[in-house]
């Protein structure tokens, strides 16, 4: 359960995002609404806060002046709950909320207020979900933590059981929370940005379009960035750009996807060039689009053929609508160069479309 904490003077925020929250699956406790007729509120209150795992300040000089939020924010501290202010408007932080908060990461909403909605939607996600992938597995010795960690192996390599990325990453973060160390730890730290972005995949792939598989996919993709992997990264934007399974970004699909493309991921990159070539989320600008697009087949010499030919063909369309017909055409033909080392299924449609960019271009250079 997530506890929001405000100043009756930022009510109408506060019913903002306790219905942006909710929307997105996350259960909320927020007085007046859930203290029963008749309730203390003195009573209600604190044990709201100790049956929270999420604290929501809703962190504005109004919250700094209240009698409550100083006190509510005392208790989440002593629960030991996870704290995550939501800084939505430009004061400063007093002495006394300084000193509270001193460590604490502030989301800063002022004057993005959809983007910080989305990022604190995607972090309790993913803080919950992976509290609960800790439970204890019955199957498997509590204590035993190198145990723990062979089993997720298994399930990691598909060794003696069918492959299932879910279970892994349960029982490598159970060998973990249980004391795994040595070499296995080493293995299991260097392996699970990875895992956590597989583990995504696995849940957005049978989803069928179930919100709380998506959510799921969500939570898992926001641990694999945390941790640096490229490819959870590059799915977390797709899931901002798309809206699915977290509310729509496009602020955030693009901040995303440019963390991923810095770090020479392809599809990235090749979101980045889209964004680039149609204005979404940035100013348009078919010289960036262009960029973008070599240099996710400059970045992956090893990727696909028919895939480094689709960006060199979009590299193409960007230099022609910028009137440099020559690189375009000369795009072009890198592009027929890598489909004739293909058979994909898409192979030959693409090879229409560059046939017919090429024509248009030596129409324009004869």
């Amino acid at each position: 359960m997530t506890f929001i904490s405000y100043s009756s003077k930022d009510r109408s925020l506060a019913e903002e995002l306790k219905g942006v929250l909710e929307a997105n699956g996350i259960k909320c406790w927020m007085a007046p609404r859930d203290i029963p007729a008749g309730s203390d509120y003195g009573a209600s209150i604190p044990r709201a806060i100790a049956d929270s795992r999420v604290f929501v300040l809703l962190l504005t000089e109004n919250s700094q002046e209240s009698i409550w939020c100083p006190k509510e924010l005392d208790l989440a501290l002593s629960a030991h709950a996870t704290i995550l202010p939501f800084h939505a408007d430009s004061s400063t932080l007093t002495d006394p909320f300084n000193f509270r908060l001193t460590n604490v990461q502030r989301i800063e909403a002022y004057k993005r207020l959809e983007a910080a909605f989305a990022e604190l939607v995607g972090t309790i996600l993913s803080r919950d979900f992976v509290e609960t992938l800790t439970d204890y597995m019955p199957s498997v010795r509590p204590t035993d933590s190198d145990e723990l960690y062979m089993v997720g192996m298994d399930y990691y390599c598909g060794r003696h059981v069918e492959r299932d990325y879910e279970k892994a990453l349960q029982y490598v973060l159970k060998a973990i929370d249980c004391g795994l160390v040595g070499e296995n730890r080493r293995e299991a730290d260097e392996l699970l940005p990875r895992l956590f972005y597989w583990a995504g995949r696995s849940y957005a792939d049978s989803s069928n379009g179930r919100k709380d598989l998506l959510r799921r996919a969500v939570a898992c993709y926001v641990k694999s960035s945390e941790l640096g992997d490229m490819y959870g990264t590059c799915e977390l934007g797709r899931c901002y750009h798309r809206g699915t399974g977290v509310m729509k970004s496009q602020t955030k699909a693009v901040e995303f996807a440019s963390l991923a493309a810095s770090k020479g991921d392809f599809g990235a990159n090749l979101d980045m060039g889209n964004y680039y070539a149609q204005g979404d989320g940035v100013e348009q600008s078919y010289a960036k689009a262009a960029e973008f697009y070599l240099r996710a087949v400059k970045m992956n010499p090893l990727a696909p053929a028919y895939n480094s030919a689709w960006a060199r063909y979009r590299a193409a369309v960007c230099y022609k609508n910028l009137e440099r017909y020559d690189e375009s055409l000369q795009e072009c033909m890198e592009a027929r160069a890598l489909l004739e080392r293909t058979e994909s299924e898409g192979a030959v449609n693409l090879k229409k479309d560059i046939d017919a960019l090429e024509c248009e271009l030596r129409n324009f250079l004869s």
